[in-house]
């Protein structure tokens, strides 16, 4: 699912809640693509951590396999995060986080 910073989605985070009401446990979501600087990426991905966390009796962000189990077990939806290609990195896959 594309939820990239240029395209305003109306209604975003009732969309995801939706899938979860559906039956989904986990969803990967594209959080920025080809148009998407480094720096419009980094503060666009703090914006959506913060919501999650504003919202964290409804998500989880993925970090690791066990985490959609977590999900699944406490009834939230497991969110992955990923990009379309290597543009919001600057083509240097050496700035992801280590």
């Amino acid at each position: 699912m594309d939820f990239l910073p240029e395209i305003e989605i109306p209604n975003m985070w009732e969309v995801l809640e939706r899938y979860h009401h559906s039956g989904f446990h986990f969803l990967n979501i594209a959080l920025a693509g080809d148009l998407t600087s480094v720096e419009t990426t980094v503060r666009y991905i703090s914006r959506q951590q913060n919501k999650i966390k504003d919202l964290g009796n409804k998500f989880i962000v993925v970090k690791k396999a066990e985490d959609i189990f977590k999900a699944k077990q406490q009834n939230k939806l497991a969110l992955g995060f990923w990009f379309q290609r290597s543009t919001p990195l600057a083509n240097d896959i050496n700035l992801r986080k280590k």
